[in-house]
């Protein structure tokens, strides 16, 4: 394994995850070739159409070729930008098809091939019980739980008001008691913060989990358009927060 490999979760609530994931994939392949997404989100994946890439195809199909020993991307991966991006599940009632041992391959054979690997999560991570069809258990959960798991940089995204920030605090100790050692890696993302309120909800948010506060996003007028079109902010405007706090996130994951 020669990959990177960063997580992009929040509880439930947490606006700006698949956002997020996008804008830091593509600031990191400002300076690193080999950069990868992934739409992990098997409760509602949505960066093919975040992205506009057209594509029904995706991880889904990765996960059917690695049971099968077969290339898992043969096919699949489509290109933004400077961005490798592998889609989500076209629909998700497919999930049940994410068998472990073959996401687990294909999760392997990404950190194999790109230097970078940013994942976009869904927000639930407990322990679901495994529903059990001819003594194969099938757990909706087990993508984000494996990821997690693996992920050398976990970038929890926090929503910027009260009720989000204490969903927050709760997703991080959900987070310590399930996965103990991802919330050790955690690096916090506050989304949509009102004006004149960043040092309070930054210290909130220290206080409470002993993690750094690596970006403090106020509201970018330019996200619903840039979602409309099927861009990133930074198409929409040059002086986009959004792109600007990916951007610096991603200096500071270089330096």
């Amino acid at each position: 394994r020669s990959g990177e490999l960063v997580a992009v979760w929040g509880g439930a609530g947490s606006p700006g995850r698949t956002t997020s994931a996008v804008h830091l994939a593509a600031a990191r392949a400002r300076s690193s070739e080999g950069v990868l997404l992934v739409d992990c989100d098997v409760w509602a994946p949505s960066i093919s159409q975040r992205l506009d890439l057209g594509a029904d195809r995706g991880l889904v199909h990765a996960v059917r070729a690695a049971a099968l020993g077969a290339d898992p991307f043969d096919g699949l991966i489509v290109r933004c930008g400077r961005v490798d991006v592998l889609p989500g599940l076209a629909r998700p009632e497919l999930w049940p098809e994410m068998v472990e041992h073959a996401f687990d391959a294909v999760l392997s054979a990404t950190l194999d091939r790109w230097s970078s690997v940013v994942a976009d999560l869904a927000a639930p991570i407990e322990e679901d019980e495994g529903l059990s069809f001819d003594h194969v258990p099938y757990r909706r959960n087990l993508v984000t739980r494996a990821v997690l798991r693996r992920a050398d940089r976990v970038v929890l995204v926090v929503a910027g008001d009260s009720i989000g920030v204490r969903r927050g605090l709760h997703a991080f100790d959900a987070l310590r008691t399930e996965i103990p050692s991802a919330a050790e890696r955690i690096d916090l993302l506050v989304n949509r913060v009102p004006n004149g309120r960043h040092a309070e909800i930054g210290e909130m948010l220290r206080a409470h989990t002993g993690r750094p506060v690596i970006a403090s996003v106020p509201e970018d007028g330019s996200a619903g358009t840039a979602l409309w079109r099927g861009r990133l902010t930074v198409d929409v405007t040059r002086r986009s927060p959004i792109w600007a706090s990916a951007c610096r996130v991603a200096e500071g994951w270089v330096a």
